[in-house]
């Protein structure tokens, strides 16, 4: 009887048919995944263009490459200056109490600001949002309070107390989900934590954390470095 031992099969170089034919299915999906998503970010920029172009002439200034994403709140508008180059993502609120005495911009946000979304900033004289301002999402601002003195009445029926002017200097950095609290100035270049409440003002180029806001860095000029404040 004779045996025949057959040669071994050499592996196929490269992938099986099955896994090919996955690939390609996969790189055709991405690729028609990657094309959609360019269209809608292309339609979602020409509608946030559109719609600040649209609206720009009810306030007090908007400038040039500024531009609202919406879903957007606005009140007041017409005391509300914005600069040029300002990014104020969707969900913000812009908040201007009405009076019948006070005709001047009662919030000012300066030049090439950038806000990621979800701000809300209420003022009844003025929040001055000053130059090159980073802000997180979810950030509060208001240059009042609620008035609460009366328990038989609701609070949002009391009015309003405890007035004071913010101010946001120039190339300050707010973090996600904090509040600044009416009288606050925020030096310039100053940085405030993720989840701060400021209370008090902040000097230039330090860094404050916590609730109420303390500071814990400060940027020394002679030493041109930044150390920490225990």
């Amino acid at each position: 009887m004779l045996f025949y031992v057959s040669e071994p099969k050499t592996a196929r170089v490269g992938m099986p048919e099955d896994d090919s034919e996955q690939a390609v299915m996969r790189d055709t999906s991405q690729l028609f995944s990657s094309v959609i998503l360019s269209l809608f970010e292309l339609v979602q920029k020409t509608y946030a263009h559109g719609y600040s172009q649209l609206i720009r002439g009810a306030f007090h200034e908007f400038g040039s490459k500024s531009v609202l994403i919406p879903p957007v709140r606005l009140q007041g508008v017409d005391r509300i200056s914005i600069g040029h180059g300002v990014y104020i993502g969707a969900s913000s609120w812009l908040n201007v109490i009405e009076s019948s005495v006070i005709t001047r911009p009662a919030i000012t946000i300066g030049n090439n600001v950038s806000v990621s979304g979800m701000l809300a900033v209420s003022a009844v004289e003025s929040v001055v949002i000053g130059d090159d301002v980073l802000i997180a999402r979810n950030v509060y601002m208001a240059d009042h309070s609620h008035q609460y003195t009366d328990p038989h009445r609701p609070v949002r029926l009391q009015g309003v107390t405890s007035i004071g002017p913010i101010i946001i200097g120039k190339g300050a950095w707010i973090g996600q989900n904090a509040v600044i609290c009416p009288g606050v100035t925020i030096g310039t270049g100053a940085v405030v934590g993720a989840n701060s409440v400021v209370r008090a003002s902040v000097p230039d180029h330090c860094g404050v954390v916590g609730a109420p806001a303390r500071i814990v860095r400060r940027y020394f000029a002679d030493l041109q470095r930044w150390e920490v404040v225990r």
